[in-house]
């Protein structure tokens, strides 16, 4: 089925080498995350990880000012 597609084959070897790591609960004041917007301001901002969802993430916003 996927004879079509035979760059496919090299991608999942690399997916698969990645492996799965041991999966932990955590509160939203124990996750840090470094983001940075695909749209504009694209400096990376390591902030708070508030929520996550499939379809979506949600960053907590400091203003250090």
């Amino acid at each position: 089925m996927l004879d079509d597609y035979p760059a496919i084959d090299p991608w999942l070897d690399r997916e698969l080498a990645i492996g799965h790591q041991a999966r932990a609960e955590m509160s939203s004041t124990e996750a840090i995350a470094t983001v940075a917007a695909s749209d504009y301001g694209s400096d990376p901002v390591t902030t708070t990880l508030a929520g996550l969802s499939d379809v979506e993430s949600v960053v907590q916003h400091v203003d250090p000012s």
